[in-house]
């Protein structure tokens, strides 16, 4: 899920959730995909993968791609600590 905090005072932080879609450029190719579910990426052969996107729904969008991962990163869950320390204030 992709996640928009700010900050509308110094006691809320208002977290919006970017809407499930999928993107298409202008020649139809596949461009953005946004799920509020769960993905599952699973690697068929060397280069070749296969990507499982869940709606919130129960409905899916599954891509075939070819290609190699040139990096990864982990990233934390966003610390949710700041928000209730300055809502006891």
């Amino acid at each position: 899920m992709n996640l928009n905090i700010e900050s509308s005072d110094e006691t809320d932080i208002i977290v919006d959730t970017v809407p499930e879609r999928a993107t298409y450029n202008d020649k139809g190719k596949l461009d953005e995909v946004f799920t509020t579910g769960s993905a599952h990426l699973e690697r068929l052969s060397k280069k070749n993968w296969f990507l499982s996107c869940e709606r919130a729904d129960g409905s899916s969008l599954a891509v075939w791609f070819e290609g190699m991962i040139t990096m990864t990163e982990e990233r934390p869950a966003p610390d949710r600590a700041l928000a209730q320390k300055d809502s006891t204030r």
